[in-house]
């Protein structure tokens, strides 16, 4: 498990190559950062659930954000960052919904 600050998991990654962790962790961070402002933020956990997979395996991701409601969202890609984006993407949806 990685740890980013004291309210960011990483699961399942410290078998990537340091540069592609590099961009993740921005990646992430960055999302939090966009969508917390403001907000009852307590912690978020990013999973990836394959890190063993095979070379033409799609990468799968889970996305849990706590607020004062858990948001969870899923995706399978086989680019890992545009499964990372589109997993981001889902639970910025589920909080818009839930705003209005």
């Amino acid at each position: 498990m990685v740890l980013l600050g004291g309210n960011i998991e990483l699961i399942g990654f410290e078998k990537l190559r340091n540069n592609e962790l590099v961009v993740i962790k921005k990646m992430v961070g960055s999302f939090v950062k966009s969508v917390s402002e403001g907000k009852n933020f307590k912690k978020c956990c990013l999973t990836l659930l394959n890190p063993d997979r095979a070379d033409k395996e799609m990468y799968k991701l889970q996305l849990m954000f706590e607020f004062d409601t858990i948001y969870i969202a899923a995706v399978e890609d086989t680019n890992l960052y545009f499964g990372l984006d589109n997993v981001c993407k889902s639970i910025e949806r589920q909080l818009e919904k839930q705003l209005q």
